[in-house]
């Protein structure tokens, strides 16, 4: 951008007070380079990192839920609800996230999940804990296949979860067993 000379033909810098006046206010004139290359470059490399940052929140969700699955393991029989609700409210969650990352952590295996990102990452989709969530509530064969669908069209969770639970339905297969229910482990 360029700097426009005030009405009055002085620049601050060049013998003026060093301040604009209300009626001095600089002007900008736009620069006549285009700039669109740049822009893309610049929106894709914060989508990108937008893209890192949601894939993080999903390591996140992860390792919590492996963090779990080592005190379930821990635990006596009998004693691993009691347990999980001593451990959220010592950290302020609701016991239901806590068990969503348990899920989520048992329904990934750990040698699939960076994988699975890097498809994520190469098709350029969507990808958020809360969709890892809903896929993790499903059976592996509607997991696969609502990866699937993320990977060609982006779905927000409330159609993700209508596709897995309502349109994978209408199309059940013989044999499938049902899905885990949401609120249940």
């Amino acid at each position: 951008m360029i700097r426009a000379r005030s009405r009055t033909g002085k620049h601050p810098s060049h013998g003026g007070a060093g301040r604009y006046s209300d009626a001095e206010e600089p002007r900008v004139i736009s620069d006549p380079v285009d700039h669109s290359q740049t822009f893309h470059r610049v929106a894709g490399a914060i989508l990108r990192e937008r893209r890192l940052q949601l894939f993080e929140a999903i390591r996140v969700l992860w390792r919590t839920g492996d963090q779990l699955s080592h005190l379930r393991r821990a635990v006596q029989s009998g004693q691993w609800r009691n347990e999980l609700g001593r451990c959220a409210a010592l950290i302020d969650l609701h016991p239901a996230s806590l068990y969503d990352a348990l899920r989520a952590s048992d329904a990934f295996p750990p040698s699939t999940r960076e994988a699975m990102l890097q498809r994520f990452e190469r098709a350029s989709a969507p990808l958020t804990a809360s969709h890892v969530i809903e896929l993790a509530r499903v059976t592996p064969s509607r997991r696969l296949k609502g990866i699937e669908i993320l990977l060609s069209k982006a779905l927000s969770v409330r159609e993700l979860r209508s596709y897995l639970h309502t349109t994978l339905r209408d199309r059940h297969t013989f044999g499938e067993s049902n899905p885990v229910s949401p609120g249940r482990l």
